[in-house]
């Protein structure tokens, strides 16, 4: 006898030996939930040592940040009395490098 057995009248076998629902997991429907892990974490752009600020929100809009900017960034970089290209430096290419950062192709 083994969990295939088992699985066909699993309401009846599972509880028949102690050990069952543990060996036969799937077949008892006593598999372990997964514990969630921690959602990934992102941090900031940079070129170099030269970073995008985490804190930049445009007038203080949630989603207006540093990665808003560099959706359209050669206007976006312009805009808020140009205060992207010091919050956004890596993004808007005004790292001390002058080398603009392309999103998901480093």
């Amino acid at each position: 006898k083994d969990c295939a057995w088992v699985a066909k009248k699993p309401d009846i076998r599972c509880d028949v030996e102690p050990d069952t629902a543990e060996e036969c997991q799937a077949s008892c429907g006593t598999c372990p939930t997964p514990v969630p892990t921690a959602a990934p974490t992102v941090g900031p752009v940079c070129d170099g040592e030269c970073c995008d600020s985490m804190s930049y929100r445009k007038n203080g809009i949630d989603h207006k940040d540093c990665a808003w900017v560099a959706e359209d960034s050669d206007k976006r970089c312009e805009q808020d009395e140009e205060k992207p290209k010091e919050e956004c430096r890596a993004t808007c290419g005004t790292c001390p490098t002058g080398r603009r950062h392309l999103r998901g192709l480093v």
